[in-house]
């Protein structure tokens, strides 16, 4: 019997041990915006305190030295110097083109980032190690990131996606889960969803056509040449490595970003980003709860500095400011602002969340980065979205097809349309009830984004992959996938037989028109 409790006891400690081993995780995350780092240190915090070692290849490290098993390469000058986040999205706003024609404007941007980035000491310290090990790479999937897969290839481990809004088409083709284009597009478009018209259902077809052509025949080309130059890889392709990743995890949630079939691996943590909530400073506490008419919270993201908007721009915002009831927190990153009314108080930084979390908020003047779409409606404050670029005009057009605000045109900013669009939302109860609707069935889920996040990710570690999951559509050829060559044969079938009757009809005609009797005065 002791013998037996022995065996037991010593059983349950052998899987303790084996369920609390830690594992070595890299992340790749080279976007040069601030507001994708807040969302992924959620989970690399999350994945430290449960145990597992990080190494962070970020441009915007957290650097907080309280946090153990933590190992962080600094990337900030490789990305922000090359590639300018805010004058990206303030230029988008006179560039009437195309988002992926934009991406194409900075394709030579894209592959100097790369090459800084993979060329960087500490990075190619990395790569070149001969004792460096990994159990598992995550590396950011926004759109650009095929060679940085090379790390998956490099250390022979498991890969995940993670994405701080939805993916682009080529991260769900990816894994065999490309959405049928009748109705859905991508961040870079904002046509998706029902009811779409069918000038807006042909747009969304070139969409699908040009974003391919331009990926797999200008962008991928650029990616080889990378895994070659800094991975010495030959032997695959860029395209087969993204391929090769086990599951992409993306900040979506069907209820906000249309719902669509989706494959296993592919997986929903939309709602994981929520700052850590502390008391208001003074003085904005004291701005707030004096307001007993409102507040209208004004702020345009970590991309885009409402200090370098232009003048004319500037002036009709201002303008609109003195002509409203309410009073005006702004997010002004510059120490002083001519003109200002006497109802605005400008802050270069503020605790977004708690700001929006308090109950005389009538209001959001934002951007329309998914980030703050998330905090605006988890505190049910309507919104009056002007979008720059990015996924912005995808969620401005959702915000206003939601009910939950208005979206408003940087271009079409005037005195009038500003008063206008914020006196509708802040004064129509309609919007509230609404995004009190939304988020109440978006937060309604059987586990919370974080811990889904986090499961999912040791689950990849626990089971050396995730390839059990993978969609066969994944690694069809695109015209088998079209079902082209089905198609094709069944065309060439009726082809053949239609060639084949109508020679019969004639032969039989011949044999007709021969056998006719011959007229008796011949």
């Amino acid at each position: 019997m002791c013998l037996k409790l022995v065996v037991i006891v010593v059983t349950l400690l052998a899987c303790s041990v084996t369920f609390t081993l830690s594992a070595r995780i890299l992340f790749m995350l080279p976007a040069p915006s601030l507001s994708h780092h807040i969302f992924y240190r959620q989970i690399i915090k999350e994945i430290l305190l449960r145990g597992h070692e990080v190494v962070s290849i970020t441009p915007d490290p957290i650097n907080d030295p309280n946090l153990r098993n933590l190992t962080e390469i600094d990337i900030h000058k490789e990305t922000y110097e090359v590639i300018d986040g805010q004058k990206w999205l303030e230029e988008a706003q006179y560039q009437p083109s195309t988002e992926v024609n934009r991406m194409r404007l900075y394709l030579p941007l894209l592959r100097e980032t790369a090459d800084q980035v993979l060329s960087a000491p500490k990075v190619k310290e990395l790569i070149q190690s001969q004792n460096e090990h990994f159990d598992l790479v995550i590396v950011e999937m926004i759109m650009m990131s095929a060679h940085f897969f090379g790390f998956r290839e490099r250390f022979n481990c498991p890969a995940i996606g993670l994405a701080s809004m939805e993916t682009s088409l080529n991260g769900m083709d990816a894994i065999g889960n490309s959405p049928h284009p009748n109705y859905y597009g991508s961040f870079f478009t904002e046509y998706s969803g029902g009811n779409l018209s069918f000038w807006e259902r042909l747009l969304l077809l070139w969409h699908h056509i040009d974003f391919r052509l331009y990926y797999h025949f200008q962008y991928l080309p650029i990616s080889n040449e990378m895994l070659v130059k800094h991975f010495n890889i030959t032997t695959k392709t860029a395209w087969d490595l993204e391929k090769s990743v086990d599951l992409i995890l993306t900040n979506t949630n069907p209820i906000f970003h249309v719902p669509k079939p989706k494959v296993p691996n592919l997986i929903d943590i939309g709602g994981l980003h929520q700052r850590e909530k502390k008391p208001l400073p003074k003085e904005l506490k004291q701005f707030l709860d004096s307001s007993k008419q409102g507040v209208i919270y004004f702020s345009l993201g970590s991309n885009v500095k409402s200090g370098n908007l232009p003048s004319e721009k500037r002036a009709a915002i201002l303008e609109a400011f003195k002509k409203l009831p309410y009073n005006i927190l702004w997010k002004w990153e510059k120490e002083t602002l001519t003109d200002k009314p006497v109802n605005v108080l400008t802050q270069s930084w503020l605790p977004q969340q708690d700001v929006l979390d308090h109950p005389n908020l009538k209001a959001f003047v934002t951007q329309g980065g998914i980030q703050s779409l998330e905090e605006a409606i988890r505190s049910t404050v309507p919104m009056i979205c002007i979008p720059f670029g990015g996924d912005q005009n995808f969620n401005a057009r959702r915000i206003s097809d939601l009910g939950i605000g208005r979206r408003l045109l940087f271009e079409d900013i005037t005195t009038d349309t500003l008063k206008d669009a914020i006196s509708e939302v802040a004064g129509n109860p309609n919007f509230k009830t609404n995004i009190t609707q939304l988020a109440r069935v978006m937060y309604d889920q059987p586990t919370k984004p974080l811990n889904r996040a986090i499961w999912w990710i040791e689950y990849v570690i626990r089971h050396g992959g995730a390839r059990h999951l993978r969609c066969p559509a994944a690694d069809l050829p695109w015209y088998k996938y079209l079902l082209l060559d089905i198609i094709g044969f069944i065309l060439g079938i009726m082809i053949f037989s239609l060639v084949v009757i109508v020679c019969l009809i004639k032969v039989i005609s011949g044999l007709l028109i021969s056998k006719k009797p011959k007229d008796k005065r011949e």
